[in-house]
């Protein structure tokens, strides 16, 4: 048994969400306080805030561990392609965002590509042999 600090009825644990990071394991709230609590309007735009204002921060991070570099060096490179695909030369992404295209050899980046010729060189496994015998094949149709 938990009590709420919200509506300040002692309930069963089976009423709160889980939550790691507390002492006892359990969100502080029980589930319909939590849910009254999310759901004001002041709550939600204090929200939407907060990840416009950490966004940049995570993106950041996640460059830096998955490629080595920072989010200065993305925009960089990117500003470098003329904000465009560097394989189809396109200036949307598309429903996925931009990829960074990087060697999987050795995580060296080569370019920004498009939500569409990113998986294009995964299913080739970046062999250029099958990329060129691809073209060849739409070649023989045209």
């Amino acid at each position: 048994m938990k009590t709420c600090p919200g509506c300040l009825c002692r309930k069963r644990v089976s009423s709160f969400h889980k939550n790691k990071r507390a002492p006892d394991g359990l969100q502080y709230h029980c589930i319909s306080c939590r849910q009254e609590i999310d759901s004001r309007p002041e709550k939600l735009k204090q929200d939407r805030e907060r990840y416009h204002a950490t966004k940049p921060r995570f993106k950041n991070n996640e460059l830096k561990r998955k490629y080595g570099i920072t989010l200065e060096q993305f925009n960089a490179l990117f500003l470098k392609q003329g904000k465009s695909c560097a394989i189809c030369k396109r200036n949307t992404a598309g429903g996925n965002g931009w990829h960074v295209d990087h060697r999987h050899v050795d995580s060296r980046v080569r370019g920004i590509l498009c939500c569409l010729c990113n998986p294009m060189l995964g299913y080739a496994k970046d062999n250029a042999a099958i990329l060129i015998a691809g073209a060849n094949y739409l070649r023989r149709f045209e």
